[in-house]
């Protein structure tokens, strides 16, 4: 049998009606409904033969992110619906592993997938300002960033060995220094990361480097936060490509952010990418 023999069409009222069954199901992410309503109003829906399942007694075991982001973007989606499933089989649903962009990418002959989709996050958390959990891209997001900005390959490429642990990080700053013009401040910027050395008095990046190597030996308890982290490296890369010194933690206000790379930047043909 074809999969066109299967699909349905769901439509937001028939999701609706599908959530009224939903009893138990696992706690709803908005994250996650919301990356699917984007992919539904983007026109990058597909059906990849993952089912939406419904028990014998008509509860919603299986969907609801799917269903929720049908209703929210008010859009009908091609689907398979099981139905008359026993309510036993909850127990074995989602226990595979969730395939990855780096797994998607190595399928589409894509290399360092990981890095790249890492980096596009990251540049996503830019320019919406955001924290990384709720600035995260769909697999066909990150694809039409890197469509749009074929040159993050050159920046993932560049930063692939100067800090591990964030050179996704530095990849992305890298990039949006470049692609503003600062193609020396940027590749600079990355020498510094790289091996430590000063390139001005009280070099920023350099500052930071070594605050960063030290808290890395603190017990894990004591370990600086992410965000922290984060806010840290925005402060020396908005000093450094201006050549201001860094010699503290203090934050300057308004460095923890990178102006001029915004959503629609990242996505200069496609502004439903901004809807959430």
């Amino acid at each position: 049998m074809h999969i066109s023999d299967l699909k349905t069409i769901i439509t937001p009222d028939h999701a609706k009606a599908l959530l009224a069954k939903n009893i138990a199901n696992r706690k709803l992410s908005e994250q996650t409904y919301g990356q699917y309503k984007r992919d539904i109003i983007n026109g990058d829906w597909q059906l990849n033969g993952e089912t939406i399942k419904i028990a014998e007694d008509g509860e919603l075991i299986d969907g609801q992110h799917r269903l929720t982001a049908c209703l929210m973007a008010n859009r009908p989606i091609e689907c398979i619906l099981v139905e008359g499933l026993p309510n036993t089989v909850k127990q074995s649903i989602d226990n595979g592993k969730k395939r990855t962009f780096a797994d998607r990418a190595a399928m589409m002959g894509i290399k360092n997938g990981k890095r790249k989709a890492s980096t596009v996050n990251f540049l996503s958390m830019l320019a919406q300002n955001k924290d990384r959990k709720n600035s995260s891209l769909t697999h066909s997001e990150i694809l039409e960033v890197l469509e749009n900005h074929p040159m993050i390959d050159e920046s993932v490429d560049v930063a692939m060995n100067c800090y591990p642990r964030i050179a996704s990080w530095i990849a992305a700053l890298h990039y949006v220094a470049s692609f503003q013009g600062k193609v020396t401040e940027a590749n600079a910027m990355v020498q510094a990361w790289r091996d430590g050395q000063k390139t001005y008095e009280d070099d920023a990046v350099v500052f930071c480097r070594e605050w960063l190597r030290k808290d890395d030996m603190k017990n894990p308890r004591l370990k600086a936060s992410a965000q922290y982290k984060i806010d840290l490296i925005l402060n020396s890369y908005n000093k450094f490509i201006r050549k201001i010194p860094m010699t503290n933690t203090k934050f300057k206000e308004g460095y923890n952010t990178v102006s001029g790379w915004d959503m629609d930047t990242m996505f200069p043909t496609n502004s439903n990418y901004r809807e959430k």
